[in-house]
């Protein structure tokens, strides 16, 4: 009966959307990882001949909107998508005294990312151009091919939150437009 509750308190928060993630205690804006993240995705484009996104202001504000919110209500969960076409959220947990290796931790969420056959098709679709709007793109969970609306600018925006005990989360929100 135990496992029957559990499975239907994660099958509830995520219809939801919205998941409690506990307590946390404060968090920071790091803009320095926000840019470096994001050309850590090109350059994993790049090497499986996509092309770049190119950088949105616009989407920068709604992305750090939106990581802001789900600081502030101690959530996790994506947006309405109001503002983008695209969203990932992904986040890494740094044990105290870790330090805020940009390295290590855009490549473990980038390992993330293209690891989940949720998000890979998102990650590793085509970039919008006049003339392409959408494409056939394979969503890994199901192996099947859908149409997928592209995106040619987005952003990243980073929080670190200050977590109990001197634990860290550094949760990433990418948006696409």
């Amino acid at each position: 009966m135990k496992k029957l509750i559990i499975v239907f308190s994660l099958i509830a928060g995520s219809i939801n959307g919205q998941v409690p993630i506990g307590t946390i205690e404060s968090y920071s804006i790091d803009t320095n990882l926000n840019r470096y993240f994001f050309d850590k995705l090109n350059e994993y484009r790049n090497s499986i001949n996509q092309e770049s996104w190119e950088w949105s202001n616009d989407s920068y504000d709604n992305s750090l909107n939106w990581n802001i919110y789900l600081s502030d209500n101690q959530v996790w969960g994506h947006s309405n998508g109001d503002n983008c076409v695209s969203e990932f959220i992904v986040g890494i947990n740094l044990q105290p005294g870790d330090n805020i290796n940009y390295q290590t931790i855009s490549d473990s969420c980038l390992m993330q990312l293209i690891h989940s056959p949720y998000h890979k098709g998102g990650i590793e679709s085509p970039k919008k151009t006049k003339t392409r709007k959408t494409a056939k793109v394979l969503h890994h969970a199901v192996d099947f091919y859908f149409d997928r609306v592209l995106s040619s600018h987005g952003s990243v925006s980073v929080i670190i939150q200050q977590l109990p005990n001197q634990w860290k989360r550094v949760t990433f929100v990418i948006q696409l437009i």
